[in-house]
């Protein structure tokens, strides 16, 4: 009952104080090459009229959508450049980063037939975000290419929805 009392307390608390300019906001991002993953974006400095790209930092970990039977565990990071849109709370933004990540792959010398391999890879971004003035939410839709090194060298193209709340505001 305490932990449901300061849940509440603490929602309430940040609800109270949102705005659409967030510095940190945290949730789930579903989409490949990780889905369920845990997000957080942060912005890395405040924003302001005096440049067109403000710079922020994205994290998730979660599920591998890659591999044989699709298990494992995947960590991205990417650096990323946000400019607003006309429209207020409505941002378009761009950047690249790394993947990596445990997933399973088939080998027929195993006893099971599967082993663990290390996933190595660069990954491009560019999206969509919304950030809402009235509720300390922000709903991101991104896409862009993946280039995997290890365990295999190969190509393709990856896409995510990210639905983070708002934490601490400017």
């Amino acid at each position: 009952m305490k932990f449901l009392f300061s849940l509440f307390f603490c929602f309430i608390f940040t609800f109270y104080f949102s705005q659409e300019n967030y510095n940190t906001a945290i949730g789930i991002k579903g989409g490949y090459p990780s889905f369920g993953s845990l997000n957080i974006k942060h912005r890395l400095k405040k924003k302001d009229n005096s440049s067109l790209f403000h710079p922020s930092i994205e994290a998730s970990i979660g599920g591998s959508a890659i591999g044989v039977s699709s298990s494992g565990i995947i960590v991205e990071g990417a650096y990323e450049l946000n400019s607003p849109l006309k429209e207020d709370g409505l941002e378009w933004y761009y950047g690249g980063g790394i993947v990596i990540g445990i997933v399973k792959e088939a080998d027929i010398n195993t006893e099971f037939g599967m082993k663990n391999s290390l996933l190595t890879g660069l990954k491009g971004v560019i999206g969509i975000e919304y950030t809402f003035e009235d509720f300390p939410l922000n709903i991101a839709l991104d896409t862009g290419p993946l280039i995997l090194f290890t365990p295999n060298i190969s190509f393709t193209w990856t896409g995510g929805l990210a639905i983070r709340y708002c934490l601490f505001n400017k």
